[in-house]
């Protein structure tokens, strides 16, 4: 399955910036572990304005989760995540906010579990679901608290503050 992905990857070669090429070329030659992953995941970093990003977050979450590796299944989530919240997509951002959550508390990757809802929150309050935006806030600092991380108290504040005063 992976490796018919990264084929699929491989063969739409066209607006890529040469770095990507290099990349590509470089990626064809990796074993399925994490150098593979390390590399996917400098790709997507690298195309992250480029319409080609979400191609590279998504082969990056299918090795990732070919892997079986929390570390990059949470990561490429993200990625995710933010192309999704670029596009204002509430459903698609919830979906995977919802998805990364857990396995990011079980890894205990607070700072991404935060970062994530915070960007769920903003497109909750860009939608102008605002009772949506200050229930998911409200969760975020019971959970910041109940961890006692700074983190997550940090991004509750911002987020709080500000649906607060677009409600």
């Amino acid at each position: 399955l992976a490796s018919s992905a990264a084929s699929d990857v491989y063969k739409r070669q066209t607006e890529k910036s040469s770095v990507a090429d290099s990349l590509l070329i470089e990626l064809r030659a990796l074993p399925h572990d994490t150098t593979r992953l390390k590399l996917l995941e400098k790709l997507v970093l690298t195309e992250q304005n480029s319409p080609h990003y979400i191609e590279y977050a998504e082969e990056m979450f299918n090795e990732a989760q070919y892997q079986k590796n929390p570390k990059y299944i949470c990561s490429s989530t993200y990625f995710k995540i933010l192309y999704y919240y670029n596009k204002n997509e509430v459903d698609s951002v919830s979906k995977l906010v919802n998805y990364v959550k857990p396995i990011a508390e079980r890894m205990e990757f607070f700072r991404l579990y935060f970062n994530a809802q915070k960007l769920l929150i903003y497109t909750y309050t860009y939608k102008e679901k605002y009772e949506y935006a200050i229930n998911e806030s409200l969760k975020m600092l019971e959970k910041a608290e109940e961890l006692n991380n700074t983190d997550g108290r940090i991004a509750v504040s911002y987020t709080h503050l500000r649906a607060h005063e677009t409600s």
